[in-house]
């Protein structure tokens, strides 16, 4: 993916993120990370009354707090929540405790995101075909690793490879081939080996392929 933004009100923690981004963008996958200022660029919430227990509390007063809440901001009431615990309405009439209410989230058009612990994170969905491309030749590297494993080589062996890739896959192994031969320790690229020292049909979209390898000596 091509990025990941954050938002969170602790400094000390935001810099410790930005300086060890290499870790979270390794993990997550994406090319870049960048702190935003508000939560709600990312994220909006709905709440919505707990009409169970509301209904106990305050019985009629039920309809006028649901229109409270419909009214409200409802980014401030859950800054508040998170806050105090609690949230005042209708010049402190009503006390609503955080069991009190069901706060949904909704990621911003074009976004994943989850908000938990004071941190708000979004991941955009848009994909380039590059991304795409590339995309697919990480699940070709993590592909021939396992291989690799099950043949036995060891983590320094170099290799060569043979496979019967076509479409997308082939175009996505032409454009990172200097990734892919990176990544995997890969020698050359064959059309065919004869004498491999081990040989698989994996499914890839449906489809099975086979890739061969051979160790070289």
């Amino acid at each position: 993916l091509s990025k990941a933004l954050f938002a969170m009100e602790d400094d000390k923690v935001s810099k410790f993120i930005i300086d060890n981004q290499d870790i979270v963008l390794d993990e997550l996958n994406v090319k870049s990370i960048e702190r935003i200022t508000e939560a709600d660029q990312l994220i909006e919430y709905k709440i919505k009354p707990n009409l169970r227990t509301l209904g106990k509390k305050y019985g009629k007063g039920l309809s006028k707090i649901k229109r409270i809440l419909d009214e409200s901001n409802p980014v401030m009431l859950v800054k508040e929540l998170k806050k105090k615990n609690f949230i005042m309405l209708d010049n402190n009439e009503y006390q609503l405790e955080r069991a009190d209410v069901f706060i949904e989230t909704i990621a911003a058009e074009g976004f994943s995101a989850a908000s938990d612990a004071g941190i708000t994170v979004g991941l955009s969905l848009d994909l380039t075909k590059d991304l795409i491309l590339e995309g697919i030749v990480r699940d070709i590297v993590r592909i021939i690793q396992s291989m690799r494993k099950k043949a036995g080589f060891a983590v320094e062996d170099r290799i060569n490879i043979s496979w019967e890739f076509d479409g997308l896959i082939k175009e996505a192994l032409g454009k990172f081939e200097h990734y892919f031969k990176t990544e995997t320790l890969t020698n050359d690229i064959a059309e065919n080996i004869h004498d491999f020292d081990y040989e698989e049909v994996v499914e890839i979209n449906e489809n099975l392929y086979n890739i061969k390898l051979k160790k070289n000596k």
